[in-house]
């Protein structure tokens, strides 16, 4: 592929993610008039289908194929708002930057959904940031201010707190996170149940950024 992670950096560790939904659920906040009406859980299942439909053409059966091997929990109508701008840039980076055999980097998918305006962002653009930094109480209006989302914040901002110390973001009631390899493809996915999963969505953004090189 020719390409190669900086030689600077070779010996810096790495801590890189992204959110499930970021830039694709900020529609849904710019309106929140309509999509408090209607959003994926007021949605008919043959409505769901209108839409994935409209949005992925004639990819839509092996989408939903590989949406649901990645995310069995889910609607299915969540698939409309799986992000791939940031999401592959991650994934080429981690790539990039293992294959140097350097430093080891650590990947990790944001995907837990805020409760405020009945949940509709989901797991938007910078929703993050309460949750490494350990101040949900204080965003209580992005994050709901929970108990679930107090001990998601107090799992994540131990993990950023031992990486930035010691270059390994491994934390007490988080599972075993290795560093991620391209053999592994390990990733740490932060929602109200941690798990570290193998080669997680990979499938799922190879159709949805075909001409992505990650």
């Amino acid at each position: 592929m020719g390409e190669k992670h900086p030689e600077i950096a070779k010996d810096i560790p790495l801590l890189i993610g992204s959110n499930l939904t970021e830039w694709e659920s900020f529609p849904l906040q710019m309106d929140l008039q309509n999509s408090q009406k209607s959003n994926r859980f007021t949605w008919t299942e043959a409505e769901t289908m209108e839409r994935l439909k409209a949005k992925y053409g004639d990819k839509i059966d092996a989408i939903v194929a590989v949406f649901r091997e990645a995310y069995p929990q889910r609607l299915i109508a969540d698939a409309l708002y799986v992000d791939s701008l940031l999401r592959t840039p991650a994934l080429k980076t981690a790539r990039l930057k293992a294959d140097q055999q350097g430093a080891p980097v650590y990947q990790y998918l944001f995907a837990w959904d805020t409760p405020v305006f009945n949940s509709v962002p989901m797991s938007y653009h910078t929703s993050e940031i309460a949750f490494v930094f350990n101040n949900i109480g204080r965003m209580a209006q992005a994050t709901g201010g929970g108990k679930e989302a107090q001990a998601l914040a107090d799992k994540m901002s131990r993990a950023w707190t031992n990486f930035a110390k010691t270059g390994n973001p491994n934390a007490e009631g988080l599972p075993q996170w290795d560093a991620y390899t391209s053999e592994n493809g390990k990733v740490m996915i932060f929602d109200n149940q941690p798990e570290v999963k193998q080669h997680h969505d990979e499938k799922l953004q190879r159709l949805l950024a075909p001409n992505d090189n990650f």
